[in-house]
């Protein structure tokens, strides 16, 4: 891929590894704001940090896996362009680990968009996390790949070499990959811009379940998490995880036992 080149590397012992000489794991999830309401979303995050059971926060891909305790040392939820109107403005999740369970950040993720849309309240954490009260993970929808990036790894005692002459070929080569990226945001934008939002409906609005930017007075939606908003209507009937029917052979117990 493009966005993949070397710009340093080191050299190591003969037992060492990528994934278990890791100490720590820091990935990055960005996200449109939308109608989002990023301070229920940053209540609900801080459920998250701290040493936990994530069971309910994977995909059981591996029945040999016995142990789904993870240490999340931070997680933290900020606005990337405060200056931008909501329907515009894009957000950014950062989280830290020694390690993450198979789609941990992807569920993490889709748990608190379904917060940040008003569908479920923060406590709804406090509840995934108890594994005695939720022994199964209720049927909800992981957030969309295309926002995650690992952002960062530590390892101990790595000396990187590196060379100015591929430090500044990967500079130039993502700077145009950034340019081409921003064209086509900025076409997008115009084109939307150029649409007069006075058009739009009541009833469309309550339709499509979507609010209105208070600025620009275009449609906002969040684009990630339990539903497609572009497709749900209002009228469409919403299942708190809490009362969503577990499945018969779905926790962890019954599929070793």
């Amino acid at each position: 891929p493009e966005e993949i080149r070397v710009i340093s590397w080191a050299p190591v012992p003969l037992d060492f590894s990528a994934r278990f000489s890791c100490l720590y794991r820091s990935y990055k999830y960005y996200f449109p704001k939308g109608s989002l309401n990023i301070e229920k979303m940053r209540e609900a995050a801080l459920k998250l940090e701290g040493e936990h059971d994530f069971r309910n926060f994977c995909k059981l891909d591996n029945a040999s896996l016995r142990d789904f305790n993870r240490h999340i040392h931070k997680i933290r939820i900020r606005s990337l362009d405060s200056e931008s109107p909501d329907a515009f403005k894009l957000c950014e999740l950062s989280i830290t680990a020694k390690s993450f369970l198979w789609h941990q950040v992807r569920y993490m993720m889709g748990a608190l968009t379904l917060v940040g849309q008003g569908r479920e309240s923060p406590d709804v954490i406090d509840y995934l996390l108890d594994v005695e009260s939720c022994k199964a993970k209720p049927n909800y929808s992981p957030a969309t790949a295309e926002g995650l990036i690992l952002y960062d790894s530590g390892f101990e005692d790595i000396k990187w070499v590196d060379t100015s002459l591929s430090t500044s070929r990967v500079i130039m080569r993502l700077q145009s990959l950034w340019a081409k990226k921003a064209v086509e945001e900025c076409m997008l934008r115009g084109i939307i811009e150029s649409i007069d939002p006075g058009i739009i409906s009541e009833e469309e609005i309550k339709h499509f379940n979507f609010t209105l930017d208070p600025v620009t007075k275009f449609p906002i939606s969040t684009l990630s998490g339990d539903v497609n908003p572009d497709l749900a209507s209002s009228r469409s009937k919403y299942t708190p995880l809490k009362d969503r029917k577990i499945s018969v052979g779905t926790s962890f117990e019954e599929r070793v036992g």
